[in-house]
């Protein structure tokens, strides 16, 4: 069966027409990137490698509910439940009151995915559908690495499926999320964990009952970038000059124009084409995965 451009055999996914490949090295120690568990996992595609694990055994542990005063319908569901609809559902907690009486608990990203993977093997569902021959390499790889909240990197030739595999992580994560509805703060922001001036300032100074939620759909929580032309400024961020004329300082977080990184805070960041950035953002990156801050013209940023 053709898939991205490869034809496979139908029974064992082999190549036949050359040398068999397959993806590779995902984050393990040696590969230089962060193994420590942050609030969104980095994903970045790259040229041919690889290497095969053994399929980890499935966990005997349950996964908690996160609502458990709601129906498991309308509770963050599990990886295995697909969605067309981005319109969060009317039973979902409208202020950080009700949230916090729904029992909701706040956790990081990488938590969040190896959870809902947990439950997902415990149930024995297909991890990726649609990816074949993957099954004793690349797909214990992936589990492997974010059971252990890695940080991730893919090997491989084009045509075998890395941008759709990365594509794919969303599924593991929960269906809704609740954000501090923050008119015009660019992340967006945990309700017991904000990260911005503004989100600490509404949470110090407003009353749980007065403080909006809204709902982020997984499918919104996955951005990607093609390396070639992307500057420090579309990833990290920069100084902002209409806001610096319209007052704000240049040492104020206001006056910051955030990139692709920072506004996903609290979802999945993924790089296509790695080696073709420009040597000053990766350097940029490789601060973030290792020391999890970087600095925009002076300005401290943590991730």
């Amino acid at each position: 069966r053709p898939i991205g451009g490869v034809q496979l055999d139908s029974h064992r996914g082999v190549d036949r027409s050359r040398p068999a490949a397959r993806l590779g090295d995902l984050a393990d120690t040696s590969g230089g990137l962060s193994t420590r568990v942050t609030s969104y996992p980095f994903v970045a595609t790259e040229a041919f490698g690889g290497r095969s694990h053994r399929t980890p055994e499935p966990s005997d542990s349950r996964i908690p509910a996160r609502f458990p005063d709601l129906q498991p319908q309308d509770a963050m569901t599990t990886a295995s439940t697909v969605t067309n609809s981005t319109t969060p559902p009317t039973e979902l907690p409208g202020n950080l009151a009700e949230l916090r009486r729904s029992g909701w608990s706040s956790r990081n990203v990488k938590d969040e995915l190896r959870d809902n993977l947990t439950a997902a093997l415990e149930r024995g569902d297909d991890l990726f559908p649609g990816v074949l021959g993957y099954d004793d390499t690349v797909v214990p790889e992936v589990v492997l690495a974010m059971l252990a909240g890695h940080d991730m990197l893919f090997l491989g030739e084009k045509g075998q499926a890395k941008s759709r595999v990365m594509r794919m992580l969303p599924r593991f994560l929960d269906e809704w999320v609740p954000y501090l509805d923050l008119p015009g703060c660019p992340v967006h922001e945990d309700p017991e964990r904000p990260i911005t001036g503004a989100g600490t300032r509404m949470l110090r100074d407003l009353d749980p009952e007065d403080i909006p939620i809204a709902w982020w759909h997984r499918t919104d929580r996955y951005a990607e970038r093609l390396a070639p032309g992307t500057k420090f400024a579309d990833v990290i961020g920069e100084i902002d000059p209409a806001r610096v004329v319209a007052g704000a300082s240049l040492g104020d977080e206001e006056a910051i124009h955030f990139g692709l990184v920072p506004r996903m805070h609290r979802g999945i960041f993924a790089m296509n084409e790695l080696p073709d950035l420009d040597e000053l953002v990766q350097t940029g990156l490789f601060n973030i995965l290792e020391e999890r801050d970087v600095q925009i013209r002076g300005y401290p940023v943590s991730f």
